[in-house]
C-alpha cells in the first residue's frame, strides 16, 4: 500500500516484469496524491490506462490526481518523448499544405482578373 486515507487508496501490484499503480478515489472530491521516489522508480512516468493520464517524476516525487468516485489504473514505463521524425513528418505535411493552398489561391486570383478585363 503506497497511500491510504478517508475512502482514497493507492497501491502498487507487480506481475513478472510489469509493475501497477492503482489509484482508488471512492471519496466525493478530486484528491491528489504525492508518492516519493522511495516507493517508485526514479526516471520513470505512470500511464493511465482508463483516461490516459500521463505522470511523470519531478523532483523524485509522482503526484497523482484522482477525480471523485473514481479509480485509475498506472502502468510504470520509461519516460516518453516527441519523436524527431513524427515531428518532421508533420511539419512537411503542413507546409504542403499551405504551399499547395499558396498556389491554388494566386491561380484562383489570376483568373479572376483575367475574367474582368
Amino acid at each position: 500500500m503506497l497511500h491510504e486515507e478517508a475512502s482514497m487508496a493507492v497501491y502498487k501490484r507487480s506481475y513478472k516484469d510489469e509493475q501497477l499503480i492503482v489509484a482508488i478515489n471512492n471519496t466525493t472530491k478530486s484528491r491528489t496524491v504525492i508518492i516519493d521516489n522511495k516507493d517508485l522508480p526514479l526516471n520513470k512516468e505512470l500511464t493511465g490506462l482508463l483516461d490516459g493520464i500521463v505522470v511523470r517524476e519531478s523532483d523524485g516525487i509522482y503526484v497523482i490526481e484522482v477525480n471523485s468516485e473514481t479509480s485509475e489504473v498506472f502502468i510504470i514505463s520509461d519516460k516518453s518523448s516527441l519523436s524527431i521524425s513524427y515531428l518532421l513528418a508533420m511539419s512537411v505535411v503542413l507546409l504542403s499544405c499551405i504551399v499547395i493552398i499558396f498556389f491554388r489561391l494566386k491561380r484562383f486570383l489570376n483568373g479572376k482578373r483575367l475574367t474582368h478585363v
